[in-house]
């Protein structure tokens, strides 16, 4: 097949080294077998789950996670968790891309570079909510700076002043 042959040529296999078997196990089963929920935070690639068992006897190696950072977060989660995560990642990026030319800002470009290096990353590596992970780390630092800055710069809005008694036109009503 033409991905084979072109995996071949760079001295690669098509597979992604064995990630494709895991995403097929987890896209064919578990995840449709706990699509809300998940299996729990950090508790389906444990050797206590007989899902992850049969994962390990069908791709033939004990993966220590999805090697898909979105597909990690589904299968942990569930497809609303695995959502909201994406959902922040998108959200930071295209947050740092509308902040890209603001002088006061110059940061926001390396905000941008890692949103981005970060997405691409957690389609071959599970980076996403990896507790012992800088990458984590880094971005609720760069969500909250970014958030925070967002925050500070929108325009204020004074909210018009009433009293008691006034009605929807300014003239004072009566109280009966």
């Amino acid at each position: 097949s033409l991905p084979e042959q072109f995996t071949a040529l760079v001295g690669k296999d098509a597979t992604l080294t064995g990630r494709v078997p895991i995403w097929i196990v987890l896209l064919n089963h578990s995840i449709p077998s706990s699509p809300i929920f998940g299996y729990g935070f950090n508790t389906y690639f444990v050797v206590s789950n007989p899902d992850y068992l049969r994962l390990v006897d069908i791709v033939g190696w004990p993966a220590p996670h999805a090697h898909n950072g979105y597909l990690n977060l589904a299968v942990e989660l569930g497809i609303p968790g695995a959502v909201l995560g994406t959902w922040i990642l998108l959200r930071l990026i295209v947050g740092s891309l509308q902040r890209v030319n603001d002088a006061g800002a110059p940061w926001v470009l390396h905000v941008l570079v890692f949103g981005v290096t970060f997405a691409v990353l957690n389609i071959v590596e599970s980076s996403l909510l990896r507790i012992s992970d800088n990458w984590a780390f880094a971005l609720t630092f760069c969500c909250f700076a970014l958030w925070k800055y967002q925050a500070q710069t929108r325009p204020k809005i004074q909210p018009a002043a009433r009293r008691w008694g006034e009605g929807a036109a300014g003239k004072q009503t009566e109280l009966k």
